[in-house]
């Protein structure tokens, strides 16, 4: 797997939990 594929991946996952964090917090 290429260094740049990772990187998107990081990303990418790192945006999920902000968003699910958000969710979260506002929820309570």
């Amino acid at each position: 797997m290429p260094e740049t594929d990772r990187l998107c991946i990081d990303i990418y996952s790192y945006k999920i939990k902000l968003y699910l964090f958000e969710k979260f917090t506002i929820n309570m």
